[in-house]
């Protein structure tokens, strides 16, 4: 069940909200000044911030592999920041490893260019 969202005139839910935001654009800022974060969309994503504390989704698309859920997705919606990379062979994590199992679109191209 997915929570209902907060009244409209929640004006602290908005502060916080902004809040968390901010501070996470902060983070991941450092993390880029610091090369720890290399991610691979026009507004970097937020789950290897999140999840990994660093992004190496732009090197690793760069050599053919997978990607994180968050940069696949965007990928897939056109906001992808690598020029030559076709967006309809970006696989997520997920994706390669299911597919891998199963013969997917993604393991095929993980045979043949080494990850992806």
């Amino acid at each position: 069940m997915v929570p209902a969202a907060p009244p409209a005139d929640d004006r602290a839910f908005e502060v916080q909200r902004k809040a968390i935001y901010s501070a996470l654009r902060a983070r991941i800022e450092q993390l880029t000044a610091h090369g720890t974060y290399q991610c691979c969309i026009k507004i970097a994503c937020a789950h290897c911030a999140l999840m990994a504390g660093g992004c190496r989704c732009g090197p690793g698309l760069a050599a053919g592999e997978p990607v994180c859920h968050d940069c696949a997705l965007m990928w897939h919606r056109g906001q992808g920041s690598i020029e030559g990379i076709d967006p309809a062979q970006v696989c997520s994590f997920l994706d390669a490893e299911r597919d891998m199992a199963t013969g997917g679109r993604c393991a095929s191209n993980a045979s043949s260019s080494g990850a992806r």
